[in-house]
């Protein structure tokens, strides 16, 4: 009986993590461009019952990579980070898009080419990271 509680608690865990890890639905894209910055574009559905909050992207394909939105400042449109985050309700579905909501690629590597991929880690607030491709699209 003694053996089986740790493999017990072992299964339990994989499944917990399993089942967390599947409650988000995750694509994303980026545009071609020559410079080095960039923004890659997710599309996120929190299919759990519970809500989660997108805390950071990490990937190799840049220095810094950071949730960006565009706000309206008196007639002036501004890139600011995200500083919280960002809160996935449940059920919600969020669609990044230029001149919203992006990832900001700065310090490219290399510049974003068309038909290449690359991935990123999305790390939500629970612990959960979640890998996802970018797929670069012609511009």
């Amino acid at each position: 009986m003694k053996t089986l509680l740790p493999i017990a608690a072992l299964i339990l865990a994989t499944a917990t993590a399993s089942a967390a890890a599947a409650a988000i639905n995750a694509t994303a894209w980026a545009r071609a461009i020559p410079g080095d910055n960039g923004a890659a574009y997710l599309t996120l559905e929190n299919t759990g019952q519970q809500p989660l909050r997108l805390l950071a992207v990490h990937g190799d394909r840049a220095m810094d990579i950071a949730l960006h939105e565009h706000v309206n400042d008196n007639g002036v449109m501004r890139m600011r980070p995200l500083a919280n985050g960002l809160l996935l309700a449940p059920h919600q579905r969020i669609v990044m898009a230029p001149g919203g909501l992006h990832v900001m690629l700065m310090g490219l590597h290399a510049p974003l080419q068309a038909g290449e991929h690359f991935p990123l880690t999305l790390h939500f607030d629970r612990g959960e990271d979640v890998k996802v491709e970018v797929k670069v699209q012609a511009q």
